[in-house]
């Protein structure tokens, strides 16, 4: 509807739709809110929800980001055993993020690079290569924290080079992707694409339920009602929730 959601309309407990901020609203049965569990209680109001359940969503702690950079190859540069590769600092994994809360940048950045045209040559143009390297970076949305994103992705691409060369010397384009592009997608104040982290204690069977404390209102993505890893965690809670309300 090209409408941006400013409230969840609650009332005797129950979900009774949304307001819009083109302040239109709709009512319905049920809502399901893709924001999140921490914009969506935003979103319904303190008031909407136990004490118990507004504590735990302000525990939990979302994701870092990983902030991305494509390259178009003139030519199929590269040859690889796999169809992704991976660069692992040798540093403990408890310590290997530090500097994203530090603002600063990695001596020898974690990179997570596939190469899409490993895995279907038609993903460019015949005998082109398109790679893509991701580097964690921060997630909140400020002016410091995109600076910050550029840093990082500035030595990810150095490193990148040092590893292989040949992308430098056959770039035909390139394109950065970070915090501010998918914050601008979601409508969320964070870059991240998995929302919460996936650690000890807010993943598996410890991550928030699809159903929340207020009737008729459900959470569903990568926040709620499934396992895994990665953004596949939203599919599997979209085809959880349609079983459960459909």
């Amino acid at each position: 509807l090209a409408a941006e959601v400013a409230s969840i309309d609650v009332d005797g407990g129950a979900a009774r739709g949304v307001t819009t901020r083109d302040g239109r609203r709709f009512e319905a049965d049920l809502v399901v809110s893709n924001a999140g569990i921490k914009k969506t209680v935003e979103m319904a109001g303190d008031g909407a929800f136990p004490s118990e359940y507004l504590a735990r969503a302000r525990s939990l702690e979302e994701s870092f980001s990983f902030i991305t950079v494509k390259y178009g190859l003139s030519r199929s540069a590269v040859e690889l055993k796999a169809p992704c590769y991976f660069n692992v600092p040798n540093m403990e994994p408890e310590t290997m993020f530090d500097y994203i809360e530090r603002g600063g940048v990695p001596d020898d950045p974690f990179l997570f690079v596939p190469w899409p045209t490993e895995w279907d040559s038609r993903m460019a143009p015949l005998g082109k290569q398109l790679v893509i390297m991701g580097v964690p970076g921060p997630s909140l949305v400020t002016d410091e924290s995109v600076e910050h994103c550029g840093r990082i992705l500035d030595r990810a691409e150095e490193r990148l080079f040092e590893l292989f060369p040949a992308i430098e010397k056959n770039t035909e384009w390139k394109m950065r992707t970070h915090i501010a592009h998918t914050a601008a997608i979601t409508g969320k104040p964070t870059g991240e694409c998995i929302g919460l982290a996936q650690s000890v204690g807010q993943a598996g069977v410890h991550k928030p339920s699809a159903v929340t404390p207020v009737e008729g209102l459900y959470l569903v993505g990568c926040d709620a009602g499934s396992r895994g890893v990665g953004t596949e965690q939203a599919a599997g809670s979209a085809l959880y929730l349609a079983g459960l309300i459909g």
